[in-house]
């Protein structure tokens, strides 16, 4: 039987098509990989536990001289609304993003501002992370980044 197999091209193809098809039916039926979810609404908490205040829901009593902020129905500050603060910031590092960038940057915003399940490419983590590190400080990152991308490592210190 094996001293045949050599000389019939046909044999050896369908021996080797036989060894082959487990394989490939397995890979077609394979269900893709679970994207990567984050809950936007988790709220971030200060270096004691508490929840942090978005205080960009203060709102601003300009009759008094100077004017003054209050703060006392500020809701707590969520992973959602750290990036979308962030994302339609006006910082002066960001000066030379585009319109198109900042319109894009806005409907990233407002896609994950309350989202219980977001999902983000690559590009729009780099993003995020970029100008979330230039509005927040250090607290604030440490809760926002490994949710962004639960694989990275913190760089060494310098």
């Amino acid at each position: 039987m094996y001293n045949n197999f050599g000389k019939n091209p046909m044999r050896k193809l369908l021996f080797v098509a036989t060894l082959l098809a487990p394989i490939a039916v397995n890979a077609q039926t394979a269900p893709p990989p679970k994207p990567h979810t984050i809950n936007m609404t988790t709220i971030l908490k200060d270096e004691n536990g508490r929840p942090l205040i978005d205080q960009f829901e203060a709102v601003t009593d300009t009759t008094k001289n100077p004017p003054s902020s209050d703060c006392s129905k500020c809701g707590p500050l969520t992973i959602g609304h750290a990036i979308y603060h962030s994302l339609l910031a006006s910082l002066p590092q960001e000066q030379s993003v585009t319109a198109e960038q900042r319109w894009a940057r806005g409907m990233l915003a407002e896609r994950v501002k309350d989202s219980t399940d977001a999902t983000l490419t690559a590009n729009e983590v780099t993003v995020i992370k970029k100008v979330v590190g230039e509005l927040y400080g250090t607290n604030v990152l440490l809760q926002i980044y490994p949710l962004l991308d639960p694989n990275a490592k913190p760089p060494e210190v310098q």
